[in-house]
């Protein structure tokens, strides 16, 4: 360990908590991604505060803290940190602040003092570093939901989640946060961020689904004390695939039961579809009429097939998976989904019928695209999802079902 990497552990140590209980390894990561983070962004003093080294390591590593189980960590909203020596005046609102962001002008600000007080007491789970951070990080995938796909639609699951909870706390009713957090769905992230590395274990008892969410989205479990990753069967339910129902199960007698279309895209048959159909657009230009003959009659009998085995005969819930049997290959399956690693279900505003059910497989966000051309189905199938507490997203954009600002009226 060189003289300047040296340093930052010290510092690290000296700061973040967080910091002191990973391992070597983890460490050495931690250092390697701080020192990544400090090149890409410019840090300055605010108000004639001298700022060093330390208070540029310590403030970088809280930013790492809420990436560090996910790949990306840079936050290229943003270009500059300013760091106050205490609680400071907004030159241009003239309030006073412990911190502050502006993704529009690309800051991050930070008073230090409130900084150190936020990682030497945890009593009140307030915590400036990771509550500024956690708005930068919010900003970050919002902003760039192409470069943060998965992300994008785990924050947009937590924050459904989390509609329930703001609402209780608007009305003194919550068993964990702080009221501030109830002000808008940006605060209740960063407020929520704050619990999550400070009382890890409570939030977890008390708010478990949202603290299910929380894990998923930072890839972390500070309550077990899993700083890169998590045990991700403690939490949901493994996905089900066998040939018949599940057992104990009579399908004909669900009442929530529906007929829709699977669209299995990338079956091999497409891509023999595919290879045939190039086959036979060259016996076409050679004039070989032959071999075009034959092309044609396999390229009918692939179609025909494809249409068969991508119908799904049925989608149905119980409590906790949705099952959607069809025929495939190799036979009729009974493909479940558990409900609680349901991330999203997208429609199109302009196309009626067709939705993406995104899921989470293990370590892994997976899609299966349904349509049907019914209404009644359309309508039972929303209801379906709406009823098990699932997202719905229109033209890729959360159905949100409060508003975003607290209303003082």
């Amino acid at each position: 360990m060189h003289k300047k990497e040296r340093e930052a552990h010290i510092i690290l140590e000296k700061h973040l908590p967080y910091y002191v209980e990973l391992s070597f390894h983890d460490k050495a990561e931690f250092r390697k991604r701080v020192n990544l983070f400090i090149r890409e962004m410019k840090f300055r003093g605010g108000k004639n505060f001298a700022i060093g080294y330390e208070h540029v390591v310590a403030v970088a590593g809280s930013a790492i803290q809420i990436s560090f189980g996910n790949a990306k960590y840079i936050l290229s909203t943003f270009s500059e940190i300013i760091i106050y020596e205490k609680v400071y005046q907004n030159p241009m609102t003239k309030n006073y602040h412990r911190g502050e962001v502006n993704p529009g002008a690309g800051i991050i600000v930070v008073s230090w003092e409130d900084f150190v007080y936020g990682y030497t007491t945890d009593e009140d789970n307030l915590n400036v570093g990771l509550h500024e951070m956690a708005h930068a990080y919010y900003f970050e995938i919002m902003k760039h939901r192409e470069d943060y796909k998965n992300s994008y639609d785990l924050l947009s699951k937590f924050m459904f989640v989390s509609e329930y909870e703001i609402l209780k706390i608007r009305k003194n009713k919550s068993t964990l946060f702080r009221n501030y957090a109830g002000e808008n769905v940006f605060e209740f992230f960063a407020v929520s961020v704050e619990y999550f590395f400070e009382d890890g274990p409570e939030f977890r008892e008390k708010l478990p689904k949202l603290y299910r969410q929380m894990c998923l989205l930072l890839n972390q479990d500070t309550a077990d004390g899993m700083h890169r990753g998590f045990d991700y069967e403690r939490y949901f339910d493994k996905i089900v695939i066998s040939n018949s129902l599940p057992p104990k199960m009579d399908l004909s007698n669900l009442p929530n039961e529906l007929s829709m279309r699977l669209m299995i895209k990338f079956s091999k048959l497409y891509f023999l579809g595919v290879f045939f159909g190039f086959v036979t657009f060259v016996s076409f230009m050679m004039d070989s009429y032959l071999v075009l003959e034959i092309m044609l009659f396999i390229d009918s009998i692939i179609i025909v097939v494809i249409a068969v085995i991508s119908y799904s005969l049925k989608v149905f819930s119980t409590d906790t998976h949705l099952f959607l049997t069809y025929i495939n290959l190799s036979g009729k399956k009974t493909f479940g989904i558990p409900l609680k690693g349901i991330v999203s279900v997208s429609m199109q505003k302009e196309i009626k019928g067709k939705y993406l059910i995104t899921y989470r497989d293990s370590g892994t966000l997976k899609h299966i695209r349904t349509s049907t051309q019914s209404q009644q189905t359309r309508t039972n199938f929303e209801r379906l999802i709406v009823r098990n507490n699932i997202m719905l997203k229109m033209d890729g954009m959360r159905l949100a079902r409060i508003k975003s600002h607290k209303n003082h009226h």
